[in-house]
């Protein structure tokens, strides 16, 4: 399901909290958001593995893929997908850097 944010972003955290190869949980109204920091650039997902439903947040991050720390279910941090069965995926959420603070403005469908 698509949630509209329109064109009002919502501030996360800075962006000093989240170091490169980590991920952080967010709550986003009643949704928790996986912040994660691939090599600098902020990539935002749905928090909770497709497999086991345990968090992200302790993912190792590998390049552009990382891996549920419970069952070690693997996934695309550029689309949400898990490797190797594209059709599922977590919901990615755009973001923005404004300054030192990460904003989330729209989920993608």
């Amino acid at each position: 399901m698509r949630r509209e944010l329109g064109c009002m972003p919502t501030q996360l955290v800075q962006l000093c909290e989240i170091s490169p190869g980590h991920a952080k949980v967010a709550r986003l109204d009643d949704t928790d958001v996986l912040l994660v920091n691939m090599c600098g650039e902020i990539h935002a997902l749905a928090d909770g593995c497709i497999n086991c439903s345990a968090s992200l947040c302790g993912a190792r991050v590998h390049g552009d893929q990382m891996t549920c720390p419970l069952c070690g279910w693997a996934y695309d941090v550029l689309s949400g997908a898990v490797t190797g069965n594209a059709r599922l995926r977590l919901d990615k959420y755009v973001v923005r850097i404004n300054e030192s603070s990460i904003e989330v403005i729209d989920q993608l469908a």
